[in-house]
């Protein structure tokens, strides 16, 4: 499976039904492994953080969630195929689970968002059998606590938000009994329908950042990541048009 570097942050090149194969040969396979979903915001994040980056890069399957990663692969000459959203993906995962009999867990949001997302799924999918839902806490100190709560599991979704979320996962994977661990950020919040998408036609291009911005002013800060990004992308573009000329 080939990967893209994108700022140093590695994303593989798959669409959806590869990436949900690749879900299936993780839980064939017995073995434990986990997912991230990098987005502009994360990989600007990665660029200050070497420990986050090295979580990323050492997923065993990073989806491309950002239409902004997207447009740079394209635009530095190294394409990946599509968008791979954490929220649809976590959706088609839940499918295939109803049809396979996966055991799934739900960790994260706040209040009774996990139970509300699985009680939402188990609505849409038949047979869907849900284990596992709680709010728990993505703080170190708690990691014991909430390992002894966590069942064996096919997959578990976790939504604190980056880098919250992938910290967690990479503490604990080792003690966790289950074999795929899902970073999946807001998605709990979509699914629930505690917040609102944005219409398809933001979603597939570069503005659904401005969507989620007017629906939650106090991500100004967070969005300014984006400007970054597009800035980092163009000046790798440029090093390497002089790093060809020469």
């Amino acid at each position: 499976m080939a990967k893209v570097s994108i700022l140093g942050v590695l994303v593989d090149n798959v669409d959806y039904s590869e990436a949900l194969e690749k879900v299936n040969e993780f839980i064939r396979s017995g073995k434990k492994h986990y997912i991230v979903t990098p987005n502009p915001e994360q990989v600007v994040y990665a660029q200050d953080h070497s420990s986050f980056k090295k979580i990323l890069n050492e997923a065993d399957l990073a989806i491309c969630d950002g239409v902004g990663l997207l447009w740079a692969s394209r635009f530095l000459s190294t394409p990946l195929k599509e968008r791979v959203s954490g929220v649809d993906l976590m959706e088609k995962i839940c499918v295939r689970a109803s049809q396979k009999g996966w055991k799934l867990g739900f960790l994260g949001g706040t209040g009774k968002t996990a139970k509300e997302t699985g009680e939402a799924l188990k609505l849409r999918y038949d047979g869907l059998k849900i284990e596992f839902a709680a709010e728990g806490d993505p703080r170190s100190d708690f990691d014991w606590e909430l390992r002894k709560e966590i069942p064996e599991l096919d997959v578990l979704f976790v939504a604190y938000g980056a880098p919250k979320q992938e910290e967690l996962i990479a503490r604990n994977l080792k003690e966790l009994d289950v074999k795929v661990v899902m970073a999946c950020g807001g998605a709990f919040d979509f699914v629930a329908g505690k917040k609102k998408r944005a219409p398809e036609i933001l979603r597939n291009t570069c503005f659904e950042w401005l969507w989620r911005l007017m629906l939650e002013p106090w991500r100004i800060k967070r969005q300014m990541a984006i400007p970054a990004f597009v800035l980092k992308v163009f000046w790798v573009r440029i090093s390497n048009f002089k790093f060809a000329k020469n």
